[in-house]
């Protein structure tokens, strides 16, 4: 477990090291799996507080209640967190050149930074107005607009920590790994916004 801490804890403050370590370990698979599962369990427990809290989503693409939605969603939230770890993983995998690289190579670096990066900017925010202000969510103009802005640092965040991933572990340009990377995390972004409300 101090293996997994000290790679999580990396992958936040020294990001290019704790990915170039990533890229060595043999145990990748495992680290990345530990970042996925991590994300997973840790908003099903915000769901599931959400759901106790009584907040609901303002519409859902699912025919499931509002009023019951975030308790299916605590169910259902790691599931959909490693499909979509998955989901993307596959497409960065075949859209790039083979080079010895394995889809498993690919998963174990990807799924640090796309399980641990999400927690700062936007897990731990949405678990504090949930536990302390959840007469905030869907109406306060103030977290109306800090939303937006949280959701959209957090995204650039994993992006990047995920493109410089990519970049390290098939040695390519950062453009290349920036549009490689993009392609996956639209796909995996676009399923995951089915089920997350």
């Amino acid at each position: 477990m101090k293996k997994y801490s000290f790679y999580a804890l990396g992958i936040i403050i020294r990001p290019k090291q704790t990915i170039d370590n990533l890229v060595k370990d043999s145990n990748h698979l495992k680290v990345g799996l530990f970042g996925v599962i991590t994300l997973g369990i840790l908003y099903s427990i915000s769901c599931f507080v959400g759901y106790l809290q009584g907040i609901q989503p303002s519409n859902s693409l699912l025919r499931l209640p509002l009023e019951s939605y975030y308790l299916y969603e605590a169910s259902f939230m790691l599931p959909v967190t490693l499909a979509s770890w998955i989901l993307g993983g596959t497409i960065i995998y075949f859209s790039l050149p083979r080079q010895g690289i394995k889809y498993e190579d690919v998963l174990g670096v990807l799924g640090l930074p796309y399980g641990i990066l999400v927690l700062p900017f936007m897990w731990l925010p949405e678990i504090i107005v949930t536990i302390a202000f959840p007469h905030l969510w869907g109406s306060d103009p103030t977290w109306l607009m800090v939303e937006p802005v949280r959701v959209a640092l957090g995204s650039a965040w994993v992006y990047v920590g995920c493109s410089l991933a990519v970049k390290e572990l098939y040695k390519l340009s950062w453009r290349r790994a920036l549009l490689h990377t993009l392609g996956g995390l639209a796909v995996a972004g676009g399923f995951s916004s089915v089920f997350i409300r």
